[in-house]
């Protein structure tokens, strides 16, 4: 980039050296990518083990809802066979009872010499095989009786563990989930220190914003230091889109608006302006007022923005402003605000009086009409 150059918008002028020392590393967009890839490894085993983790909670949930409605089925058939147990053990009980006193019977009436000794034996078999039946029938009741209540405690610490291994499972996803935020908040970091990486990158090259001649060049050669926010150089950009800054005292900014015409003279054109009479000026030219600051400066003065007058130029009846080949940016420039017209005898009395000129609502404008403008 030299004094002078023209470039085009998107043109390299200069490249920058990191002088920090945190910059300093080639490798370090590299390591930061590698840093940031073992992060997101993480997450992704993080997410994963939380999906394996909530597949063990449905698993569980699954199985308590098929276990203990088999279970709890698998005892009511055991109570209800507890039930026949239990009368099978009453019979057997009464069956032994009505031995018992058949052979009492037996016995009293051998002793009277009215029953054999046989049917004497009878008996006593009879009653030692009730006794028999009545005692297998109560063991294997209390058999029954002991298995449903090892079945109902088994139920019992089958559901407990269960819930258990659910709660320890659901803690273990809560602490994963911290794991995860914590993880993916270190995913974030790198990918901002990242993007802030390649943005320092891609400032080290400094390329033209607007296509223009290069003027004002601050720093020149290489092994240079730049400091932050110093001017390097400045682009005057190519345009035909120009417009007359000019300042206007406070006294008269009550008289302006957009679309006032403008007589404008620009430093080096020779030009010839009759207060009051535009139509007769020579070497000024055709502009309007496009922009009105709504606020003055700390001079007092008020700024606005005169563009060229297209009307007029188009129609012929006044010259284009000169091109910026011949008319340099930041040239002075001189204006003259055309206000209402008034009659010649008004200005006059105006003028012998001192009064300031005031905007008068005029319907019939006539801009060709030579009289005196206020």
């Amino acid at each position: 980039m030299q004094e002078g150059d023209y470039v085009k918008q998107g043109d390299l002028l200069l490249e920058l050296e990191e002088l920090d020392i945190v910059y300093l590393d080639d490798e370090q967009m590299n390591k930061l990518k590698a840093q940031r890839d073992a992060v997101a490894n993480k997450v992704q085993a993080i997410e994963n083990l939380i999906s394996t983790y909530k597949s063990q909670v449905i698993s569980l949930g699954q199985l308590r809802a098929n276990v203990v409605p088999n279970a709890q089925l698998k005892i009511d058939q055991s109570e209800n066979k507890l039930i026949g147990l239990k009368q099978k053990v009453e019979g057997l009980n009464q069956n032994k009872i009505t031995a018992e006193l058949n052979l009492d019977r037996r016995v009293k009436l051998f002793e009277k010499g009215l029953a054999s000794e046989r049917e004497l034996e009878l008996a006593k078999l009879a009653v030692a095989s009730a006794v028999a039946d009545y005692n297998q029938g109560s063991v294997e009741f209390s058999v029954s009786e002991q298995q449903i209540g090892i079945s109902r405690y088994d139920l019992q610490e089958k559901s407990i563990d269960n819930q258990f291994k659910s709660q320890d499972i659901q803690a273990k996803i809560a602490q994963s989930y911290d794991k995860l935020a914590e993880a993916k908040k270190d995913l974030y970091k790198f990918d901002n220190d990242i993007a802030n990486l390649e943005n320092r990158i891609d400032q080290r090259s400094v390329r033209a914003l607007v296509s223009g001649q290069v003027t004002g060049v601050r720093t020149t050669g290489s092994a240079q230091t730049i400091k932050k926010d110093e001017i390097i150089a400045t682009i005057i950009p190519e345009t035909e889109d120009i417009a007359a800054e000019l300042y206007v005292s406070e006294f008269f900014a009550p008289l302006l608006s957009v679309g006032r015409k403008v007589r404008v003279q620009f430093s080096g054109y020779p030009a010839i302006q009759f207060a009051g009479w535009p139509s007769i000026a020579v070497g000024t030219f055709a502009g309007e007022i496009t922009v009105v600051d709504a606020v003055k400066l700390k001079q007092g003065l008020f700024r606005i923005l005169v563009k060229p007058d297209d009307e007029r130029i188009g129609a012929s009846k006044d010259a284009k402003w000169p091109s910026l080949a011949t008319l340099r940016p930041g040239s002075k420039s001189w204006g003259w605000v055309i206000l209402d017209e008034v009659p010649v005898w008004y200005e006059l009395w105006r003028v012998i009086n001192g009064f300031p000129p005031s905007i008068m609502e005029n319907k019939n404008k006539v801009t060709e009409v030579p009289k005196l403008k206020g």
